[in-house]
């Protein structure tokens, strides 16, 4: 072994001559070093590898091993080199994993914008309704929970579209008990009958910072 790879697996010299690399459970895998075994046999050479390395500490490391028969003063052993790609693969699927969030990323702007469209109609048709509508009509009620629902998917989408990257954001002070208050009129469609949902929504931050004299609790 030469030093990068006593560096690579964790291991002092002294620890390794004369010992195998089953003995010193090396093989995360062991059925890959019996791949690289019978490449050796049928072809005398065994290239490209990947399999994964146990450092001394016990870290698993990922690597590629290539290894070839030789001759050595008469006695057949193997060359082999191994490379850690253990931050080549991070990267690799660190950069995976970004294609396709952005993949996601224009999809949810796509139905998005789409789905607004269908919203501003039942958005406009509601409001129409409601100003030919008398207040106390029995239909009356149930428009102003159609243009309130569609208005509730209306931010949804604004949502999505923050997410695809496509509408700038323009942060703003919320109240969070109306923000609860919104989520908690879907969240029981959605959590099933099993559970109970409960809000018990604290008083406004400007009655709070009056009744207990703190500015930090809402």
């Amino acid at each position: 072994m030469n030093d990068a790879y006593l560096q690579m697996l964790g291991y002092e010299r002294s620890a390794v001559i004369g010992r195998t690399a089953v003995e010193l459970n090396v093989w995360a895998d062991p059925e890959d070093r019996m791949t690289m075994l019978q490449q050796l046999k049928d072809s005398s050479m065994a290239k490209g590898l990947h399999t994964r390395l146990r450092t001394s500490s016990g870290e698993i490391r990922e690597a590629t091993v290539s290894a070839e028969l030789i001759e050595l003063d008469g006695e057949p052993c193997v060359l082999a080199i191994s490379q850690d790609v253990t931050e080549a693969k991070r990267l690799e699927n660190q950069f995976r994993q970004s294609q396709k969030m952005e993949a996601v990323g224009r999809l949810a702007g796509g139905v998005a914008h789409d789905f607004n469209n269908i919203l501003c109609v039942i958005i406009g048709y509601s409001e129409l309704s409601l100003h030919r509508l008398d207040p106390d009509h029995p239909i009356a009620k149930n428009a102003v929970e159609i243009k309130n629902a569609a208005n509730r998917a209306a931010s949804l989408t604004r949502h999505l579209l923050a997410f695809s990257r496509q509408q700038v954001l323009y942060p703003r002070i919320l109240d969070l008990n109306t923000v609860v208050h919104s989520l908690n009129q879907m969240l029981p469609r959605m959590i099933g009958e099993d559970i109970s949902l409960t809000f018990k929504p604290e008083v406004p931050w400007a009655a709070s910072r009056l009744i207990r004299g703190k500015s930090n609790r809402f």
